[in-house]
């Protein structure tokens, strides 16, 4: 293994990184009756606290696309020439690199760092997924940081990987290997903890490893003993808006309780990265955030015990991927609807987004 004193880390390549990027065109007028100004101070440049990347929404004309991307089977689209560009996700740059096309990924990454995004979302399962040997997947993390992304931002579970309803120990013996891996490497940053969590896992209590506790849970507080000694922030990302999937028993049945199972979150998750309908208003869904952002921010659903005790994170994650990878959301929308959405006042704010977000100038956000 390369010596992690010989990397250049997360934290380095930002300090190194110049930034803010040239500005890109500029973006649609916004709706009426919507937040539409940055309200709360962000950070000046990349910040692994603040979330910046767009992980379905980067256009990267004239690589020839692969099968199950989007637009692939759909002309003009399939000839991804502008302006008939499809999204690229970024767990396709991992089929990519399945299928010996480096220099496509190498292209992915030079225009996802000139878009000005900081965060890249590396993905464990889909490597597994994409037959990749570690190796490989290792070798396009570093292309990331090479081309001037400074957070890696690895996430684990989902997919077509393990079993469902399972619990920490199972999953143990399967992920610690990879996550020491890659801390050895230098190449986590930033974690989750996986993909949509409450499609294929539980949240009824059973006994685990001499214990009753609820199998979502233990997996969660296995990743929150990893990640918290080392300072690695760790997220969780579901299809529910509550962004937990815990249930308690109340005396006579097990009940949903989101404002308890945020508060078991303390000291173990800082981001929540949020997941909405790609087709409601933005009016409507600055509502529906706010129905997260006020318990963060007041305190009924406890602070993360984190990086100062700060509220939990609420990352914009998914506002607008769907609609892209459907080809009827352009990058320009996509890039307004979730800076719409990060500039949601609360009784806290969000602390980054996830899908592509730019300033009406086509400025870096």
């Amino acid at each position: 293994m390369t010596s992690r004193a010989l990397l250049l880390l997360g934290d380095e390549v930002a300090a190194t990184r110049a930034w803010p990027p040239p500005p890109r065109g500029p973006l649609p007028a916004s709706p009426p009756n919507v937040d539409r100004e940055l309200w709360f101070d962000i950070p000046s440049g990349p910040d692994k606290l603040f979330y910046r990347g767009n992980f379905c929404g980067i256009r990267v004309p004239g690589v020839p696309l692969l099968e199950g991307m989007a637009g692939r089977t759909v002309a003009p689209w399939s000839e991804n020439q502008a302006p008939f560009c499809p999204p690229f996700m970024a767990g396709d740059v991992l089929f990519y690199a399945t299928h010996g096309q480096w220099d496509a990924v190498q292209e992915y990454f030079k225009v996802y760092a000139a878009d000005g995004y900081t965060h890249w979302q590396a993905n464990v399962c889909l490597a597994v997924e994409a037959a990749l040997t570690r190796d490989e997947y290792f070798r396009v993390c570093r292309m990331a940081r090479d081309a001037g992304i400074p957070f890696l931002d690895q996430w684990f579970l989902g997919g077509v990987w393990g079993e469902r309803d399972a619990d920490a120990a199972y999953w143990r013996p399967i992920v610690k290997p990879w996550f020491d891996a890659l801390v050895a490497e230098g190449l986590i940053d930033c974690a989750c903890v996986g993909w949509q969590l409450d499609k294929f896992n539980t949240g009824l209590p059973r006994q685990i490893e001499g214990r009753e506790q609820a199998p979502i849970q233990s997996i969660v507080d296995m990743f929150a003993d990893w990640c918290g000694p080392r300072e690695i922030p760790l997220g969780t990302h579901w299809v529910n808006e509550a962004g937990v999937w815990r249930v308690y028993w109340n005396g006579r049945e097990f009940e949903f309780d989101r404002f308890r199972g945020w508060k078991d979150q303390r000291n173990k998750v800082f981001f929540f990265h949020h997941q909405g309908d790609v087709d409601i208003p933005v009016d409507l869904y600055q509502a529906k955030l706010k129905d997260t952002l006020d318990p963060f921010g007041n305190g009924r659903m406890g602070t993360s015990g984190l990086f100062g005790d700060r509220p939990f994170g609420l990352v914009i994650y998914e506002c607008s991927a769907q609609a892209q990878f459907d080809l009827r959301c352009s990058e320009d929308d996509g890039d307004l609807r979730g800076a719409l959405l990060l500039y949601t006042k609360g009784a806290t704010h969000a602390v980054g987004y996830g899908n592509g977000a730019r300033r009406p100038d086509g400025g870096a956000l």
